[in-house]
């Protein structure tokens, strides 16, 4: 019967170490993105499949785009008559959709999950 307390007291620190982990708050965590566009974790030796995380908007930016501007609609107040013109929107970098290579920083919602990409990380050198 020795057996079992050396089984009880592996249990009771199973069971002791579920329970920490469920009362910690959402974790945050390293991750890449693939050419396929999955999610690779640092923690983790299988990637997520992008249907099974989630981004943020704001790294969702189209790339370069035009916009027009009626003349006479008062965005150009120095411009006399009727027509219209383009402006060209460059989107910076650090909003352009996510690529493969980019090294993400992720947060674990719902209770742990839900991955989130949050942002790229780059070197604090960069």
């Amino acid at each position: 019967m020795r057996g079992n307390a050396g089984i009880n007291r592996l249990a009771k620190a199973i069971d002791s170490r579920a329970k920490e982990r469920a009362q910690r708050p959402n974790e945050l965590e390293l991750g890449a993105i693939l050419d396929d566009k999955s999610l690779l974790l640092d923690r983790f030796a299988v990637p997520i499949p992008p249907s099974d995380y989630l981004v943020s908007g704001f790294l969702m930016v189209p790339e370069d785009f035009l916009t027009t501007t009626e003349l006479n609609s008062g965005a150009h107040s120095q411009y006399q008559g009727d027509g219209a013109h383009d402006h060209q929107i460059v989107t910076p970098e650090q909003f352009k959709p996510l690529q493969p290579g980019d090294r993400v920083l992720v947060a674990w919602v719902n209770d742990g999950t839900d991955p989130v990409v949050l942002c790229r990380v780059v070197s604090g050198d960069a």
